[in-house]
This record gives C-alpha cells, sequence and structure tokens, in this order.
C-alpha cells in the first residue's frame, strides 16, 4: 500500500493513495520535483503500471507495460524516466507525462542516465557507448550524439551546471 502523511505543527493526517490489487506490489515510489505529483510502478511479476497522482489522489496518468523498478522524474517535471525488464533486456524508456507518449531510449546493460538541466536530452551510457539522447518530441524515434565508443569500463555521467 502506499500511504501519504501530512505532517504540520498540531496534527498528522494520513491518506491512502493506492492500494495494489492481489498479487501485485507497488515499487520505486518518486515525488516530481516540485511536489506536484507522485509516481509509482506497480507490478505482478509479469505485466507494470505506472500511475502519477496528484497529493490530492487525482490519477494523472495511467500506464501499462513492463514491470518498471526505477523511476526518474525530469528536473521540470514534465516527464518520466524509467528503467524496466523487457523481453530483449534492460530497456530505459521517458514518459511525456501531459500526454502518455512514450520513447525507447536505450536498450542493455550495463545502463546509468541522467537528465539535462532543462529535461530535453539524457546523457546515456549503456553497454560500451556514451551518448545525448536528444528528446524532442516523444512518441517519435530518440536522436543520439555520440560521445564515446567501445568504453571498457562503467562510467556514470552527469550534466554540467
Amino acid at each position: 500500500m502506499l500511504h501519504l502523511v501530512n505532517v504540520d505543527a498540531d496534527h498528522h493526517q494520513v491518506d491512502l493513495l493506492a492500494r495494489p490489487a492481489t498479487g501485485r506490489e507497488i515499487l520505486s515510489p518518486v515525488w516530481g520535483p516540485t511536489g506536484g505529483w507522485l509516481a509509482w510502478s506497480e507490478s505482478d511479476g509479469v505485466e507494470g503500471r505506472i500511475r502519477v497522482m496528484e497529493p490530492s489522489g487525482e490519477l494523472l496518468l495511467e500506464q501499462v507495460g513492463f514491470p518498471a523498478f526505477c523511476l526518474d522524474p525530469s528536473p521540470d517535471g514534465s516527464r518520466l524516466a524509467q528503467l524496466a525488464s523487457g523481453p530483449l533486456g534492460l530497456e530505459l524508456s521517458v514518459i511525456e507525462l501531459s500526454t502518455g507518449a512514450t520513447s525507447l531510449v536505450a536498450r542493455g546493460a550495463p545502463i546509468y542516465w541522467a537528465w539535462s538541466p532543462t529535461g530535453n536530452r539524457l546523457v546515456v551510457h549503456v553497454h560500451r557507448r556514451v551518448y545525448i539522447a536528444e528528446l524532442a518530441v516523444l512518441g517519435d524515434p530518440v536522436v543520439e550524439h555520440e560521445l564515446l565508443t567501445d568504453v571498457d569500463r562503467f562510467l556514470c555521467p552527469w550534466w554540467s551546471p
């Protein structure tokens, strides 16, 4: 179950936000960067479901797919990266929260990514490659700008502010 606890100086209130169906579990809850929404993944081990909800309980987005175990909001809160185990291995995809459009960004392992400060690009290390993924219009193919190839050790690239 997923609960939201509101605490102030005088009292606290516990609200039940989500109760998964029997046989499903809640994974990787994460707040949007401004606290305007909460996202989480639900899974029965085969099918996954991403849910995005306002603190009031209003459901903003629900999307069915592979079970995601890592969710990462963009700095501006408009997008949500998700890492899931698909039939061909680890898959990193990004969801546009206003439309539900999704783009596959990377497939493989090991995998690491970091958002640009504006939230329109990711720097990605997957397998032996490091590249910039341009996320202009989600749902369209991602444009890749190669940075490094044939990398022989795992890197954790990051954006400079």
